[in-house]
């Protein structure tokens, strides 16, 4: 009993007021959880220097996103996970008011961003179209990839120019056909 009581004491020594830490049984990470005015983020206490960096500019891309699609800022606050897991070759992943980006595979502090916005930007589509586009992804995606991808490209170009080079190159080289692209 003594041992708990002193290990909680102790704790990380390194608590921010707002961020709560929560340890799980069983060997898993610990986890650590910030909110802000429009996110609540979860993430691996082994990922806090890093979730702190995308923590403190998370509303400022937020209210940048807002602007980009011309509406206010939504009235919800957005989870978003950092320490999950997403599927091979996805930086982020959004569905209604959850946004996943593993950090593990962020390729520095600017994409991380990007994704946020570009995942943000998800959100706000679902939102504002009540669930309409999800409930038919399969004529809508375009629509809705291509929206969040112009939000990100807005707000971070870079990069922009070496994508559109490879995808030249593609369409060059091998030509996708559009059936192949839709449902």
């Amino acid at each position: 009993m003594i041992w708990i009581v002193g290990m909680v004491a102790l704790g990380d020594g390194d608590s921010d007021p707002g961020t709560q830490d929560e340890r799980h049984p069983g060997g898993e990470a610990a986890f650590q959880r910030q909110e802000t005015r429009y996110y609540e983020f979860v993430y691996r206490t082994s990922q806090k220097v890093d979730a702190k960096a995308l923590i403190a500019a998370a509303d400022s891309i937020c209210e940048a996103v807002a602007w980009a699609l011309q509406c206010p800022p939504l009235d919800i606050r957005i989870v978003a996970d950092l320490g999950g897991e997403s599927r091979e070759g996805v930086l982020g992943d959004a569905r209604w008011t959850k946004i996943r980006i593993p950090l593990e595979r962020a390729l520095g502090d600017s994409t991380v961003r990007a994704v946020l916005a570009h995942e943000t930007a998800h959100v706000y589509v679902e939102k504002l179209s009540k669930g309409a586009m999800a409930k038919h992804w399969a004529s809508t995606r375009f629509a809705h990839e291509g929206l969040a991808t112009f939000v990100e490209h807005q707000l971070y170009p870079a990069g922009l120019e070496e994508l559109r080079r490879y995808a030249a190159a593609i369409e060059v080289k091998d030509p996708v056909p559009f059936d192949l692209l839709s449902d």
